[in-house]
């Protein structure tokens, strides 16, 4: 299930002067720097935890419809479309008549009203596709602390290692500090299929 951004974020969870705050850097040099590394700290940690930081639109494929399409990128606002491919292969909107949301699960579904079923798809590769909404809010301030404490200390280190470094640590090689992934690790969405 491949989720693609339709609408990237308006904003990032951290702004500009509180990465520059963090580096103790006070000079405009490389606020350019700093900003590719914000976006960069997100898009991993995004990718990492799957859930979106700030709302933005995303959009998953499905082969079928199955007994729910599963929206793997929270956590979810909204729907904004499901369209199919029928059996003869004629792309189709479904109706919000026609299917329920299930926001309150993590990760959150696609279901069809109690009652019914959904339709049959054509026998082809990403023949259902859910345009909808993720993330925290329109605000930084909307993102848990302990994910905003992961990006900066990502971005810390990023800023610090101007290219890939490993260190080892009780014979284990590592690229990011510890703190990340301790602090990413409630939020990351399990799903199992």
């Amino acid at each position: 299930m491949p989720v693609s951004v339709i609408t990237p974020p308006a904003v990032e969870p951290i702004s500009l002067a509180e990465a520059k705050t963090h580096l103790r850097v006070t000079t405009a040099d490389e606020d350019s720097l700093i900003g590719m590394l914000i976006t960069a700290a997100r898009v991993h940690l995004e990718n990492d935890t799957g859930r979106r930081f700030i709302t933005q639109t995303v959009e998953t494929t499905a082969d079928d419809f199955g007994d729910a399409v599963v929206l793997l990128e929270g956590p979810v606002q909204s729907v904004v479309s499901v369209t199919y491919y029928d059996e003869v292969g004629t792309l189709q909107t479904l109706s919000g008549a026609n299917y329920g949301l299930d926001i309150e699960s993590t990760p959150g579904y696609v279901l069809p009203k109690v009652g019914d079923a959904f339709p049959n798809t054509q026998n082809r590769a990403n023949a259902v596709r859910v345009r909808y909404v993720a993330g925290y809010g329109t605000a930084g301030s909307n993102v848990p602390a302990p994910l905003r404490v992961a990006m900066l200390l990502m971005i810390g280190h990023l800023y610090e290692n101007r290219e890939a470094v490993t260190q080892q640590n009780q014979g284990a090689t590592i690229e990011m500090p510890m703190g990340v992934a301790a602090l990413c690790a409630p939020y990351r969405v399990l799903y199992v299929v």
